[in-house]
């Protein structure tokens, strides 16, 4: 009897606890749970600005390349030129890019002409600009019998011509890999650099 009575006061003080108890109040549970979900929220928002990948951009103000050498072969009329193309690679992205291939398929008029592979990398900081410097080789053979007799030609006006370069280039970026494209079409100088004026009146 006196037992039944003690679990019957025990129940009546569980019932009685007061409402602001702190266990019997599930706000802060709620609280918890909507930190923990503002949290997640805002860090996958952050890794998505910061983490997605960008396109990265190429783009060339280069009126006229440099022309480093230009080797001419009057017996089998072949031209062989060596350019340097400069490439501004912009990187939009919050993390560092590596370039490590640049096709160069140059093109005079409608003939392709030989395609030029780079396998040197460069690394491209965050946030960043950076100056690409390709060596391209040209060769302008028999079938371009129009372009040789201009760059033989002793007016310098006659030597400039237009190619167009298409670049290819491949760069990782967050261990995946992506491509980038850009087409220009600068001026060339042309003029042989192993030959005289002398040598140039003879075969004319």
């Amino acid at each position: 009897m006196h037992r039944s009575r003690l679990c019957e006061k025990r129940a009546e003080y569980v019932v009685l606890i007061p409402l602001t108890d702190h266990r019997l109040r599930p706000r802060r549970i709620c609280l918890k749970l909507f930190g923990s979900v503002v949290i997640c929220s805002l860090v996958f928002t952050l890794l998505l600005i910061f983490l997605f990948p960008r396109t990265i951009y190429l783009r060339s103000s280069v009126y006229k390349l440099i022309t480093v050498s230009a080797i001419a072969n009057m017996q089998d009329n072949v031209i062989d030129l060596t350019v340097i193309n400069q490439i501004n690679v912009s990187n939009p992205n919050f993390v560092p890019a590596m370039v490590n291939k640049v096709i160069i398929s140059p093109k005079y008029r409608s003939v392709d002409l030989q395609e030029t592979v780079n396998n040197s990398i460069h690394m491209l900081p965050l946030r960043s600009e950076t100056l690409l410097n390709v060596s391209t080789k040209l060769r302008f053979e028999h079938k371009h019998f129009d372009v040789i007799k201009l760059c033989f030609m002793k007016l310098p006006y006659f030597h400039d011509i237009y190619v167009t370069f298409t670049f290819h280039i491949t760069y990782m970026l967050l261990w995946q890999s992506f491509d980038a494209y850009l087409t220009i079409m600068p001026l060339v100088d042309c003029y042989p650099t192993n030959i005289n004026s002398s040598m140039l009146m003879v075969s004319s």
